[in-house]
Formats: structure tokens, sequence, C-alpha cells
């Protein structure tokens, strides 16, 4: 689901909505932001196995059962935070595997 539906659909208001994609900028635009490469996953299956999402496996705490979509960036105060992002796949219909797409 695009920002532009999730705010619809939860009635957001475009103060709500200003200041949250605001944040998705800054996290993004940081140069300090460091997408992080798929390594300990799983498939999650859904939806008679044609929706699937990726989840971490880590041993760490942080990280277990968040996204395996995520980044590391530096806040203003020199923190390091995590950014995680679902991502859910799907199979088209009459489709295999090879034509497995990302949901907007």
């Amino acid at each position: 689901m695009s920002f532009k539906e999730q705010f619809i659909v939860e009635y957001r208001d475009s103060t709500y909505i200003k200041e949250e994609w605001n944040e998705f900028v800054t996290v993004y635009d940081n140069p300090t932001c460091e997408l992080q490469p798929f390594e300990n996953y799983k498939m999650e299956f859904f939806g008679d196995d044609r929706l699937v999402c990726l989840r971490q496996i880590s041993t760490d705490v942080r990280l277990r059962e968040q996204s395996a979509l995520w980044g590391k960036f530096k806040d203003k105060d020199g923190n390091t935070r995590a950014d995680f992002h679902a991502l859910y796949l799907y199979i088209p219909k009459g489709e295999g595997l090879e034509y497995i797409q990302m949901i907007r």
C-alpha cells in the first residue's frame, strides 16, 4: 500500500500527512542512511500461498520478526537508528514464482 492509500484509509489530515512525509524523507535523504542486505530472513506465505512477506530470523532481538527490508542511519544526535518497511510480494494468478511482484 502506498503512503497516499494508507493516509486515505486512515482518514489522516494534511498536517499529519506532511509530518509523516517529512520524517520519511529525512531518513532516506540522510547521507548516513544505509540499506541493509537481505540476510537471515524467512518467507511467510499467506492467501493460498499467493502472498509472501520477508521477515528477519536474526538472533538479535531488535531485528527478529522485523521486515527484511530495512536501513540504518544516524539521527541528529549521532545515535544509530533503524527503519523497517514491510515488504509483501505476490504471485499473479496463473503465474509461477519467477513472476513474483512487490505489492505497492
